[in-house]
Order: C-alpha cells, then sequence, then structure tokens
C-alpha cells in the first residue's frame, strides 16, 4: 500500500471520525444528528428511532456491546441511507449542489457521500 502510495506519487488520505469534527469545529453534528438530518431527506413512513429499533432487536447480537450496538446500528442505518438517498438522486428526486448524474455515474461518486462532504 504504501509503496502504491510513492509509485503513483499520491497522498495518503486519513479519516477521522465524527467525534474529531465534532470537538474541534464549532457547530458540526454529531454522528446521530447527521444520519437523523439525512433520513429526513430520504422521506420514509417510519423515524428513524423505529428503523434503529428494529435493527437493534433483528440485526444486531445480542452478546455485543453497549458501544459495538450503537457503532453497529449507525453503520447500519447510514449504509441504509446511502442506498436510498442516491436512488433519489438518480431518480431526480433529491438534488446535490455541483454534482450531475452523469457525473456521479461516471467517476462511481455516490452522490450521499459527495453531499456529506
Amino acid at each position: 500500500m504504501i509503496k502504491d502510495i510513492i509509485e503513483n506519487n499520491s497522498y495518503p488520505i486519513v479519516f477521522i471520525g465524527s467525534g474529531m469534527s465534532k470537538r474541534y469545529l464549532k457547530n458540526f453534528p454529531t454522528w446521530s444528528a447527521l444520519l437523523q438530518e439525512y433520513w429526513n431527506q430520504i422521506e420514509e413512513p417510519t423515524t428513524i428511532f423505529q428503523f434503529m429499533r428494529t435493527l437493534e432487536r433483528s440485526e444486531i447480537p445480542e452478546t455485543a456491546t453497549e458501544t459495538e450496538k450503537e457503532f453497529l446500528i449507525n453503520v447500519k442505518t447510514a449504509a441504509y441511507i446511502q442506498q436510498k438517498f442516491d436512488d433519489l438522486f438518480y431518480n431526480g428526486t433529491i438534488s446535490v449542489k455541483g454534482l450531475t448524474d452523469e457525473e456521479a455515474y461516471s467517476n462511481k461518486i455516490s452522490p450521499f457521500k459527495y453531499s456529506i462532504t
């Protein structure tokens, strides 16, 4: 991996979770608040909390710690939101400033991830 970075003269990308931005940048949302914001955009008939509760009861191992449960629920919720958001983008229901469907498709860009950035 480091060899590829050197050979391609590229820079590594460091991912830092939402806790970093929440701690050091004023008015940035928590992971939960960000998920809620995007949940509202995908116009689901249930609340995000109903969805998360269903996940917790059906897809999260009972042996998981509370921290693991929260993490898994957030990841699965984000994946669901991404799929729905991207579908709504491609059917024209949602628009993302600075991104066209041609550009997203041609460059394999997730409209959801682009919107978050």
